[in-house]
Order: structure tokens, then C-alpha cells, then sequence
């Protein structure tokens, strides 16, 4: 058998499609190693759980939700599959799945405090638009959930600095019962105010004011003083009502008190009722 040597110009085309054949392989690596554009889809599904996002504008099928009205959120928590927020009157709380740019909220539920009929309305507009929903999107910080009849568009809130306990005006937000995972949260139908003085508080609804001296002991703040007056003479409006009367309990005797951001929390040390106040601008 005759074996013959490639000759120079064949030894010289292999080499050349060896060469452009690295070459190819070279281009194709760089090319899968690029920034390629994000996926709106799916850019933001990481960020998706861990932030509160309020609600600025929305569409249900009952008609336009207006985020100006009250405050709506949504929150899902890292690494579980729970779902909760405000609803503009309640707490609303439900199960969530997210599966790429795939989101189905269900079993929701929610406290049940009543509002004025338009924020109720408001309200049932947004927990029936949360049940539709079946996708989202992430693009330029807004967070867009969509379904058939349902659009809900939202924006992180934003990281309150955190307020002075003392002489800030704080505004009564919700109702807490119990505490840690048996607890409750109930939004407050009386948007009573609090200020905390050098040793003072002061105290006003739609009920009661309240004048009062209290002395820090450890992580409590003890009152040592307080005067009750009510905005009728039978205090009717106490007697006859359970919120007043939870307000009245956390500050009657010793509390704490913590402050996270805008939000102040005091907690009767006594029973397992609190109070969950934002500050005024």
C-alpha cells in the first residue's frame, strides 16, 4: 500500500480550519459570557420577595384602585410561601407560589375591621384583583402584577428614617393582639395621636385624652400618673367601645416601646395587647 504525505497546501488548509474552527468555539464562549439584555419577565424575580410594595395605581374588575386613598402593600416572605399586606382597611394574609415570571396568590383571608363603604369597596376590589392575578414583572423598580381582568402596579416603599421616640407626633395605624405567630393585627378605626415627652404622654382620640408621667425601669416605661377624660360625660364612647378600650389598657400602666423606621410599637406589659402607631409628616 502506497501512503502518500499531505502536501504543503493541504498540511496548510487543515491548519486553517483547525485554527478557524477555535476560533468559532472562541466567539461562541465569549458570546454566552456577555451581559445580555435582562429578561423584564424574570429580572426581578429574586427581589420580589423581602420588600414591602405599596400599591400607586391598579385595575380590577370592579373598576380603578386608587393608591392615594389608603394605604395597599404586598410583602411575600424569603423562602416561604406566604403572602401578606394592608388592604387599605385590613390586614389581608394568603399562600403564594412564584414559578419564573408565574404567580398565583390564593387562599386569602384577611382581619375584619370596617371602614367607610368606599374603602371597602376600594378593598374588595384589591383582594379580588390579588386572586387573579397570574403573572408579574419587574422593570425600573415597579413591580406589575397582571391576570384577564386585573392590573396592579407597585413601587417599593421607600426606607423611613428612623424616627425620635420623643416629641415626634405619632398616628394610631392598628390594633395588635397576641404576640409573635399567634398574634393579630387589626388596621385601628380611630386614628388616635400620641406624643411621647422627657418623662410625659399625651394622648388623644376620638374618646379620650389622656395626660400622663412615666419613668424609664429597664425596657419598660412605667406610668406613675394619668388622667382619663372623655369626650362625653357618661363615657359612653369608652364603655361601648373595645378599641378605646385597648388603647386605654397599653398606656394605663407599663409598656414597651420600639421603634422601627417611621413605626412605633408599644406593647402593654400586662396583657397581650399593643399598639402600632406610624409618624405624622
Amino acid at each position: 500500500m502506497i501512503v502518500r504525505e499531505p502536501s504543503p497546501i493541504s498540511r496548510r488548509h487543515t491548519g486553517m480550519r483547525t485554527h478557524l474552527a477555535v476560533l468559532a468555539l472562541i466567539v461562541v464562549a465569549l458570546a454566552g459570557c456577555g451581559d445580555a439584555p435582562p429578561d423584564p419577565s424574570t429580572a426581578g424575580a429574586s427581589e420580589l420577595a423581602g420588600t414591602t410594595w405599596v400599591l400607586v395605581e391598579g385595575e380590577s374588575r370592579a373598576g380603578p384602585l386608587d393608591g392615594s386613598v389608603a394605604r395597599a402593600t404586598l410583602l411575600l416572605e424569603p423562602g416561604a410561601d406566604e403572602a401578606g399586606g394592608t388592604s387599605f382597611c385590613n390586614h389581608w394574609f394568603g399562600l403564594v407560589e412564584v414559578d419564573g415570571d408565574q404567580i398565583d396568590l390564593d387562599n386569602l383571608g384577611g382581619t375584619e375591621m370596617g371602614c367607610e363603604p368606599p374603602v371597602m369597596d376600594l378593598e374588595a376590589g384589591y383582594l379580588d384583583a390579588l386572586a387573579g392575578v397570574d403573572t408579574f414583572t419587574v422593570e425600573d423598580e415597579r413591580l406589575t402584577l397582571e391576570g384577564p381582568n386585573e392590573r396592579l402596579v407597585f413601587e417599593p416603599e421607600p426606607e423611613a428614617p428612623t424616627a425620635a421616640l420623643l416629641d415626634t407626633r405619632w398616628v394610631l395605624e392598628s390594633l395588635i393582639e397576641g404576640d409573635g405567630p399567634d398574634g393579630s393585627v387589626a388596621s385601628a378605626m380611630d386614628p388616635a395621636e400620641l406624643t411621647l415627652g422627657d418623662g410625659t404622654l399625651a394622648l388623644t382620640s376620638s374618646c379620650l385624652q389622656i395626660d400622663a408621667k412615666w419613668v424609664e425601669q429597664g425596657s419598660e416605661y412605667q406610668i406613675t400618673e394619668s388622667a382619663f377624660d372623655y369626650a362625653d360625660p357618661d363615657a359612653a364612647c369608652f364603655h361601648d367601645d373595645p378599641e378605646q378600650q385597648a388603647i386605654a389598657s397599653v398606656v394605663d400602666s407599663a409598656f414597651t416601646a420600639e421603634v422601627d423606621g417611621d413605626v412605633l410599637t408599644l406593647h402593654a406589659t400586662r396583657s397581650d395587647t399593643g399598639l402600632q402607631f406610624r409618624a405624622a409628616d
